[in-house]
């Protein structure tokens, strides 16, 4: 009997709890830039990226997304005069490029987050990081470097080994980098550490569409939080873009998607629905970290 008095509370105290918070209602408008890079021209590209960032702004956007190293276009197949492009196009963050839009973020009142070669120091020397940089009206400067690293990437970048989670009046954004999409463990350590919008900034293959529209919407369900996949239009032939940018709810329903032509998307993030949405099923509350901790050991181990 007192196991049955006892759950009873909880689920009235679980649901009271989600009911007040969904009462809060804060809604905002974001846009999604499928831009078109041109290969290594970061100066061509940095000035269509700023006139998009004013249209956007224009129209009432607070989160302004570019795709994946859209300052310079995607590497190819690796060669000394391409590694050597990417390096003279890279930059430190801070650095000029997010210098520059960090001043528009703060001129227009807005975030902007998008895709950069990023110029670092190891211990081996000069390395280059796949970065998502985010800059915001309040003088935000930061990063998150691609955790995972597919195919030739791996000969041009180091990988990153943050998940990093944003605090901003209209969420607490965490950002990953493409191929991070596949990586469930990834947007696990995001929800533990509050996120309550994570955003992939990519160069998503034409080839495997069904699997980014399935990722996307599999991470805002399981998660119970806002998904936002920007990808590029066009670019390099041996790896164009299609588009297909979306907004996914915490109950995995996309609300908006973009099509195969360059331009902004649209869409409007209701901050009201996770809220909603965590009150049941309470995902996070019923997280079995213990088990999950215990998974992992001897993984590896024959």
């Amino acid at each position: 009997m007192l196991r049955i008095l006892v759950c009873s509370l909880f689920f009235v105290i679980v649901l009271s709890l989600g009911l007040s918070q969904a009462s809060e209602t804060m809604t905002f408008k974001v846009a999604m830039v499928q831009m078109t890079p041109v290969h290594l021209d970061k100066k061509a590209n940095v000035k269509k990226m700023t006139g998009f960032v004013k249209e956007a702004a224009d129209r009432g956007a607070k989160l302004i997304i570019f795709p994946e190293l859209i300052t310079t276009g995607y590497v190819g197949p690796i060669s000394p005069p391409e590694y050597n492009g990417f390096y003279e196009a890279s930059e430190p963050v801070p650095g000029p490029t997010t210098e520059s839009l960090q001043k528009l973020a703060e001129e227009r009142g807005v975030y902007i987050i998008f895709g950069m070669p990023e110029r670092g120091k190891s211990r081996l020397g000069p390395v280059m990081y796949n970065t998502a940089a985010i800059v915001g009206p309040k003088g935000l400067i930061d990063r998150h470097r691609k955790i995972h690293l597919p195919l030739g990437e791996k000969c041009y970048f180091m990988p990153g080994d943050q998940v990093k989670v944003f605090d901003t009046e209209y969420g607490r954004l965490s950002l990953l980098v493409c191929y991070d999409n596949w990586f469930p463990e990834i947007h696990r350590i995001a929800g533990l550490k509050g996120a309550n919008i994570i955003i992939d900034v990519t160069n998503w293959p034409a080839f495997d569409m069904d699997a980014w529209f399935a990722l996307g919407t599999g991470i805002a369900a399981s998660r119970e939080l806002y998904f936002i996949g920007v990808n590029r239009v066009g670019g390099e032939d041996y790896w164009p873009g299609v588009g297909g940018s979306i907004i996914a709810n915490p109950s995995g329903k996309i609300l908006t998607k973009g099509e195969n032509k360059e331009g902004i998307v649209y869409g409007e993030i209701d901050m009201s629905e996770i809220a909603k949405r965590r009150s049941f099923p309470p995902v996070w509350f019923d997280h079995r970290a213990d088990l999950y901790e215990s998974l992992l050991k001897g993984v590896g181990s024959k």
